[in-house]
């Protein structure tokens, strides 16, 4: 069992020195378990680093202590952990927390590299196998809806005949400079399906909506990501911001109403 460990870092003659702080509370997996599971919540705006060997580093923020936990409703609706398989960690990666210190994005070492990531892996499935079977659902990754004040899941639903996908939940944003394992420039109204599930042909388009705020909005999927807990990623950049275009108050944030469709076009 591998424990959480916090990073406290600190500049002295030049000199990097890193502080590892093992913490019970946030222990990966429980007693007995070989896998490894993201923590499904932090604090706001965390960012932790797993190495080849799921070890874990805080780079930024850190964990909530028993006292935030016990204030937040959110949490205590939605859980403190999770073992479902979308939370498993995966080696090389980056994972974000969101503002309100939910798990927001799963970032994947770039090949070659010690500190580039991406959306995608640098693998995954192709050729109409990255899309799941025409007449299914699938229902995945609990969170709290900030606008109506209830828990609810994802949810991506392939059509019977095959050629419609359609999807219910959260829609997140993420940075990044190149889309579809690095082979695409990212730009703005550029956006990331579901990794093994949605994964169709660049440039398909799709119509994003807040069914809260009556907000829609055209994106075109040129990335594919884990996406543990939404249905969609909207790429942004320090300037560039195309989710604004559908969140309830026109800032940058998540949308939790969400729902989108576009066609089922395959590689």
């Amino acid at each position: 069992m591998k424990n959480l460990k916090k990073t406290v870092a600190k500049m002295m003659a030049g000199v990097l020195l890193v502080t590892m702080v093992p913490s019970a509370a946030y222990a990966d997996s429980p007693a007995g378990e070989e896998e490894v599971y993201m923590p499904t919540w932090m604090e706001a705006g965390s960012v932790i680093v797993y190495d080849e060997d799921l070890n874990c580093t805080i780079v930024e923020g850190g964990e909530l202590d028993a006292g935030d936990i016990a204030r937040r409703d959110d949490i205590a609706e939605v859980g403190l952990k999770s073992r479902d398989e979308e939370m498993l960690a995966s080696p090389n990666t980056k994972v974000e927390y969101d503002s309100h210190g939910f798990i927001q994005n799963v970032y994947y070492l770039v090949p070659g590299t010690e500190d580039e990531y991406q959306l995608s892996g640098a693998f995954r499935a192709r050729k109409g196998s990255g899309v799941m079977a025409a007449g299914t659902s699938y229902t995945y990754g609990s969170y709290k809806n900030y606008d109506t004040g209830k828990t609810q899941s994802c949810k991506l639903t392939r059509s019977k005949d095959g050629k419609t996908m359609t999807g219910t939940g959260r829609i997140t944003y993420y940075t990044g400079e190149n889309g579809e394992a690095g082979s695409h420039k990212l730009v703005a109204y550029d956006c990331a399906t579901k990794m093994d599930y949605d994964d169709v042909k660049g440039g398909t388009v799709v119509t994003a909506k807040n069914t809260y705020a009556n907000k829609s909005q055209k994106y075109k999927k040129y990335d594919v990501g884990s996406l543990p807990a939404a249905i969609l990623d909207i790429w942004s950049s320090s300037n560039v911001n195309p989710i604004k275009d559908i969140t309830t108050r026109g800032n940058i944030d998540n949308v939790y109403s969400g729902h989108i469709s576009h066609d089922v076009v395959l590689y």
